[in-house]
């Protein structure tokens, strides 16, 4: 062999003039960033993409915000849910078509004698909730007797 050294038996251009280090022309590239650093970057691209919006955009998304905000609050303090379609009592338990507040038992003149409705505490309620109830008590079969009770709302 030759008298080479190591090096250059690895390195088929063994010419020592020809290694030269260059400099790397490229900007170098931040492999690291921290989560703040990150949450900052982000901070600042939405800030970029909010000041690029134009003052109408931003007038008209607030205008219909406030807008849903106040008819909201107008519809609730009026009512307190909507009535769904095919209700025949009201969110306060009366009867909508004939506005009468009629205990579950039929008789006209009763304050109300079932326990306390767990969602509406009304003592007029059976064993349903009247509150949006879609059904009407026809009327009352006692089993073992001949006597039935029928509701006197309803028209034969």
């Amino acid at each position: 062999m030759s008298t080479e050294s190591s090096e250059d038996e690895y390195n088929p251009s063994s010419n020592r003039e020809n290694r030269t280090a260059r400099k790397s022309v490229s900007q170098p590239v931040q492999a690291y960033q921290t989560r703040r650093q990150a949450a900052r970057k982000a901070n600042k691209l939405l800030k970029d993409l909010e000041s690029n919006m134009t003052n109408s955009e931003i007038r008209t998304r607030e205008k219909r915000k406030l807008t849903r905000k106040m008819s909201s609050s107008t519809t609730s303090s009026t009512t307190s849910s909507r009535r769904p379609a095919g209700a025949l009592f009201d969110d306060s338990g009366v009867h909508i078509h004939l506005d009468v507040d009629m205990c579950d038992c039929l008789n006209e003149d009763c304050v109300g004698c079932f326990f306390e409705c767990p969602k509406c505490q009304s003592e007029k309620c059976g064993k349903d909730c009247r509150v949006h109830r879609k059904f009407l008590v026809d009327q009352i079969e006692y089993n073992g007797y001949d006597h039935v009770i029928k509701n006197p709302l309803i028209r034969n």
